[in-house]
């Protein structure tokens, strides 16, 4: 059915937009929260996997720095 997964980080906002720059669509919850919504309607597994490998990428490199950290809501 779908659903969602919070994620919680005080660098949300910078986080939420390096995902965008990878093609990936979050939301972002002001103040904290990238949320992620996976859906099998028209997603894979595939997907999934390539969006968890972009978060764990982007924090393990510290690319969400290259970011601002304000901004418009993305």
């Amino acid at each position: 059915r779908g659903g969602h997964l919070a994620l919680v980080h005080p660098e949300a906002l910078r986080i939420c937009l390096a995902l965008k720059a990878r093609r990936v669509i979050p939301d972002f919850r002001h103040p904290d929260i990238v949320r992620l919504a996976p859906s099998p309607l028209y997603g894979s597994f595939s997907d999934v996997w390539d969006t968890i490998h972009s978060v764990r990428a982007i924090m393990q490199t510290g690319e969400y720095l290259d970011f601002p950290s304000h901004s418009r809501v993305p």
